[in-house]
């Protein structure tokens, strides 16, 4: 996580892309009703991150004569494995031809709780939302995009790739935030994805550099202090000869990282507590 800063500047990055950008044009309204359906899966928060805030950029963007649309990666060539939940488009000449300019990576709120982590607090508070920070890294490679999206729909996280090895994100923006809405955030950044559709890496860039090296776990403990990494024997050497142990019912054993092999064990000596069903 310490290849992640803060984005300072974003918030008057989107009044200066605002400010420049034509939107006299009329845009047809797209909150016709209340959020009356409680949503709490992946598939209804797309659908409503769709309605609400995919339909109405989409439409500033076409007032706008912006040739910019979100959709899904699979309308667009070529083929990837790597399948963000929504994108944005970038259509060229001819029409069918798109581009993918923006991938936007969305998880509920109670799978990534974006506001408990804000990245003002420094790179090491934000360990527990590496793996879905790696998620989109790996589609804003896979698409070579220089931006991407984090998004719970009430929460928002925009990131920005400025080097191989360092990538800008925002604090979580909430779904009511106001100057700058949630929506022109969206319109902002996808307007710069536009002018900056490519991100080309460093010739020899070995991606591994963005990942914890094998062999090697890296704590999340909070602590201003704490970013370094611990080696893990029994990933890291394979020479540590087997070991055997007296397995019993009371017997804990404790394996590597990623590794199916017992390096040590322990003997439970005393319960504590033992849990019990109640009907």
């Amino acid at each position: 996580m310490r290849f992640f800063h803060e984005w300072a500047s974003f918030e008057e990055d989107v009044r200066q892309v605002m400010q420049r950008t034509e939107l006299n044009g009329l845009v047809p309204c797209t909150d016709v009703t209340d959020d009356a359906y409680v949503v709490g899966s992946e598939l209804g928060l797309t659908g409503r991150f769709s309605k609400y805030v995919c339909d109405a950029v989409s439409l500033a963007c076409r007032s706008a004569g912006l040739p910019l649309q979100f959709g899904d990666r699979q309308a667009v060539l070529p083929v990837s494995n790597v399948i963000p939940d929504v994108v944005c488009l970038h259509y060229g000449e001819p029409e069918p031809l798109r581009r993918t300019i923006l991938p936007i990576e969305l998880k509920t709120f109670w799978t990534a709780r974006l506001n408990a982590y804000p990245i003002s607090a420094g790179f090491y508070n934000v360990p527990q939302l590496q793996r879905y920070l790696g998620q989109l890294v790996e589609q804003m490679r896979d698409n070579q995009t220089i931006y991407g999206v984090l998004s719970t729909y009430a929460h928002t996280v925009f990131v920005k790739r400025v080097q191989d090895c360092r990538f800008e994100m925002t604090n979580p923006i909430r779904h009511t935030a106001t100057q700058p809405s949630v929506r022109q955030c969206f319109m902002a950044v996808v307007i710069l994805a536009s002018e900056a559709p490519v991100y080309q890496e460093s010739p020899g860039f070995n991606p591994r550099s963005l990942r914890t090296d094998e062999g090697l776990q890296a704590s999340i403990r909070e602590s201003g202090l704490r970013d370094y990494l611990a080696s893990n024997p029994s990933a890291a050497d394979s020479s540590i000869p087997p070991r055997t142990f007296p397995v019993t019912t009371q017997t804990i054993l404790f394996g590597g990282h990623e590794s199916p092999v017992a390096i040590e064990s322990v003997e439970v000596t005393k319960s504590i507590r033992v849990a019990t069903c109640q009907r």
